[in-house]
């Protein structure tokens, strides 16, 4: 990019090689889904992935189980405001919000090998 800061250009070159799309891990790294981390800071450290497979498999489970849990606190809180509008009364030709349903559809394929609480469960 023309006239970029050299340390943005630095971030966004790491961002580029490591698949971007990074997840805050331990309030101190950005982790990447190939176990790559970047400290927080702009200035800080550029960690590639580890060699050694073990420790580089389990930042890459993490990584999974924080990006898992963000969409189902998303998918949840879309389900709640939904559910909300539907006790309101309100339905799909007077107002529910037709971006907000689009959205948890997309969703719901992110969340189907989450184990699901008993009281969920269609039958």
């Amino acid at each position: 990019m023309v006239n970029e800061h050299p340390i943005l250009a630095r971030i966004r070159e790491f961002d580029l090689a490591h698949g971007g799309n990074p997840v805050r891990y331990q309030n101190a790294f950005w982790l990447y889904a190939n176990g790559a981390m970047r400290d927080v800071s702009p200035y800080g450290a550029l960690i590639d992935p580890p060699k050694d497979d073990q420790k580089r498999l389990k930042l890459i489970v993490r990584y999974w189980e924080v990006k898992t849990g963000q969409a189902l606190n998303k998918f949840n809180e879309l389900k709640t405001q939904l559910r909300g509008m539907a006790h309101a009364g309100v339905n799909s030709r007077y107002g529910v919000d037709s971006q907000a349903r689009h959205h948890l559809e997309r969703l719901r394929p992110m969340l189907q090998y989450l184990p699901t609480p008993k009281r969920f469960r269609q039958k």
